[in-house]
């Protein structure tokens, strides 16, 4: 039988980085991750008004950046110029290190930070609402120039839109469902995207659920888990794998469980 092709998959997956306390999505955050022994990233891409794929979550700027206004309508260089961690030190003001001037990253350049930090990658395609075909296109094109084939990686969306569209341009990279509760034709749409992952909230992450996912050939991952009681119940359920913002607190309890 075939190794599954998320074996590599630890129990920890950094959310956005170490985004309880950097700001999230950025390099910084990136970084900090694999400083506290994150072993795989979890970040958001879209892209610009003129077709860079880039690291942002929201469809707005206004709530992490100085920028204000929809994402898909300011160009590559206008994204370049926004600061991207001085929300974060005025949320934090008594946080000892400081992100002012923190910049908004492509995913060309993300994608090489976690290389060279040898992390593994899940990249979620945050598309624009009504810009999926773009978004993963553009997403795919761009792993497909800077992340090697053998490289770890899985590619997820709630844009079940966006997944086919990836598929399609780079069928190569495994690819997960996200969802927030479980659908009841979740067997139906896994197939039909040729996903090997599902990923839900951890409130619908029950061990009957679990187990029912795991016995169809599937790993399936929850977000976000930030407390550490729920983190110990879901891996004595079974779980595959958590998203956690806090990885510096969770990796020291459950990191060294991960596989070789």
């Amino acid at each position: 039988m075939s190794p599954h092709p998320l074996a590599f998959l630890p129990r920890l997956i950094a959310h956005r980085g170490a985004s309880a306390d950097a700001p999230e999505n950025t390099l910084a955050a990136l970084s900090l991750a694999a400083d506290r022994g994150a072993r795989m990233i979890e970040m958001d891409a879209t892209v610009s008004a003129d077709g860079v794929a880039v690291v942002h979550h929201d469809f707005e700027l206004d709530r992490c950046t100085n920028g204000t206004g929809p994402i898909i309508q300011h160009t590559y260089e206008q994204l370049q110029a926004l600061d991207c961690g001085a929300w974060f030190d005025k949320k934090y003001p008594d946080a000892p290190v400081k992100f002012a001037g923190e910049p908004l990253p492509t995913l060309a350049q993300a994608a090489r930070l976690i290389l060279d930090r040898s992390m593994a990658l899940n990249l979620e395609i945050k598309p624009s609402l009504g810009w999926d075909e773009p978004t993963a296109r553009v997403c795919a094109e761009t792993l497909a120039q800077v992340w090697p084939a053998d490289a770890p990686i899985v590619v997820s969306s709630m844009s079940e839109r966006a997944l086919g569209v990836f598929k399609a341009h780079a069928p190569q990279f495994p690819r997960g469902l996200i969802t927030y509760a479980i659908p009841e034709n979740w067997r139906e749409r896994m197939t039909d995207l040729g996903c090997v992952s599902l990923h839900c909230s951890h409130f619908f992450a029950t061990p009957g659920t679990i187990s029912e996912v795991q016995d169809a050939g599937y790993k399936i991952l929850a977000y976000t888990v930030n407390d550490t009681a729920e983190a110990k119940r879901l891996f004595d359920d079974g779980l595959d794998a958590v998203f956690t913002d806090r990885i510096g607190e969770m990796n020291p309890l459950y990191g060294a469980a991960a596989p070789a």
